[in-house]
């Protein structure tokens, strides 16, 4: 190709592609990697070759969720009831697997960029989710922004997830320390002008961060209950892969363990039958035990 054959597309998204030092038995640049410099690199420094020239981190075995599988879900607007339904594809245990977005319980979960230890703005990406969670306590990735947003992109992305599923998303979660304590007042501040209701929550970022991720994140991924549409997943899977190798590839996980932790499991139609059961037998005993 020549230059100028390629030409950016206003609102794309760039899809980078990690070339390998060897493909189909082709070396890249035989020059600086050969065939026996590569075999040395493989006996001697096995990660290295992995991580940086193979470009594969979750072959060298460190990365914790490669082995679990992420289900794939497709969001399914149905016209005549004006509803949106959660499809789950190809999913063995249960072909009828559609539910009611509305019987779910939903949140907005915002990591937004900060400086932390070593890391800034430039290297560190907002992340916004919405998760949903059924009466099964199945979790659902349904809707996503990542990306290098100043602080008025993230605000309208925020409103712009409240208004597509406007009445459905019960809380937004923001993460509220150091910095990103401002972010609150300001989505606040907006619901007025905007005319979209968004119930903010800050809440605070404590403990180990990984360590809260392999508690939330792994435990659903073990019991395959995780599943993200393909425009919400793919930044998701990307660091499944590399966790927890990578302290800067963390922001997608990092909000989705918050996602996950507030997106409680909601009550079931039999859970209420036999909770209004008991609440009669309850009644009656009381009653019993006055004279009644």
């Amino acid at each position: 190709w020549q230059k100028g054959d390629i030409q950016p597309i206003e609102g794309g998204k760039w899809d980078i592609y990690w070339r390998r030092v060897e493909e189909d038995g082709v070396y890249l640049r035989p020059d600086v990697m050969s065939k026996e410099s590569l075999e040395e690199l493989v006996r001697d420094d096995f990660w290295s070759a992995m991580t940086q020239y193979y470009n594969e981190p979750f072959k060298t075995g460190l990365a914790e969720f490669v082995e679990y599988s992420v289900g794939e879900c497709k969001l399914v607007l149905d016209d005549k009831e004006k509803e949106y339904y959660v499809l789950r594809i190809n999913d063995d245990f249960n072909p009828q697997s559609a539910v009611k977005l509305s019987d779910c319980h939903v949140v907005m979960s915002v990591d937004p960029a900060a400086t932390d230890s070593g890391i800034n703005a430039k290297s560190c990406r907002t992340s916004i989710g919405i998760w949903a969670t059924d009466s099964d306590d199945y979790k659902y990735r349904i809707w996503s922004r990542v990306g290098f947003f100043s602080i008025h992109q993230i605000i309208d992305h925020i409103f712009e997830g409240n208004r597509v599923f406007r009445g459905v998303v019960e809380r937004t979660i923001i993460e509220n320390n150091a910095f990103q304590k401002v972010l609150k007042p300001l989505v606040d501040a907006e619901i007025a002008e905007r005319k979209i209701y968004v119930h903010a929550v800050g809440v605070p970022a404590t403990g180990d961060k990984k360590a809260r991720i392999r508690v939330a994140i792994g435990d659903y991924l073990a019991r395959g209950r995780i599943w993200v549409t393909k425009e919400a997943g793919k930044e998701f899977i990307e660091e499944l892969k590399m966790f927890p190798m990578s302290d800067t590839r963390l922001d997608v996980l990092d909000e989705s363990e918050k996602g996950i932790v507030f997106s409680k499991r909601p009550e079931s139609p039999s859970d209420r039958f036999e909770r209004e059961e008991e609440e009669e037998e309850r009644i009656g005993v009381a009653l019993n035990a006055f004279g009644y």
